[in-house]
């Protein structure tokens, strides 16, 4: 049974999102125990510490003629799922896969938009050397002239004198 939703399904247990193995074939039309066929293969070529990370087993109560039967299937994570369906062929998963490297260059962009150009030659190092020594002062004078504007408000009628330990009437220095 082909489920015809623009996404799998996805559940959260203890703070992980994973996609149940079922879940997963149903979405791309595939049978279950294929889909348990290709995680065994590609856990194979995986370390023991990320397969158990990215593949979690479980076993499912499946309703069947007159009772229960448990079903083993895995809880895959987003990498997981991912490392899964990037070896699938097929209408769905060339759709996942060109949508992953799309939303992948994406960030990729986003992320360069974010990183400051590195100068590719000496005068345009020059330059924005200039260009931040400017900013620098610029920020040096409004803090300066910041200090000086709550040095003026805070310290008038303020008499060193007496605050230094002078006698009063001493003809300290009152500001």
């Amino acid at each position: 049974m082909t489920n015809n939703a623009l996404t799998p399904i996805v559940s959260v247990q203890d703070g992980t999102v994973f996609a149940n193995s079922k879940d997963v074939a149903n979405f791309f039309g595939k049978r279950h125990d294929n889909v348990m066929a290709d995680i065994h293969s590609r856990m194979k070529s995986l370390s023991p510490e990320i397969s158990g990370q990215w593949f979690q087993r479980e076993r499912i109560a499946v309703d069947v003629g007159f009772g229960t039967k448990y079903v083993p299937t895995y809880n895959l994570t987003r990498d997981g799922f991912t490392f899964l369906v990037m070896k699938w062929t097929g209408e769905k998963a060339t759709q996942f896969q060109v949508k992953y490297i799309q939303r992948f260059n994406e960030m990729e962009q986003e992320l360069k938009s974010q990183v400051p150009a590195v100068p590719t030659s000496f005068a345009e190092a020059l330059q924005l050397a200039a260009d931040q020594a400017n900013k620098i002062e610029q920020q040096d004078l409004k803090l300066i002239e910041q200090a000086l504007v709550f040095s003026n408000k805070n310290l008038s009628g303020y008499n060193v004198s007496t605050e230094c330990g002078f006698p009063p009437g001493g003809g300290g220095l009152v500001l």
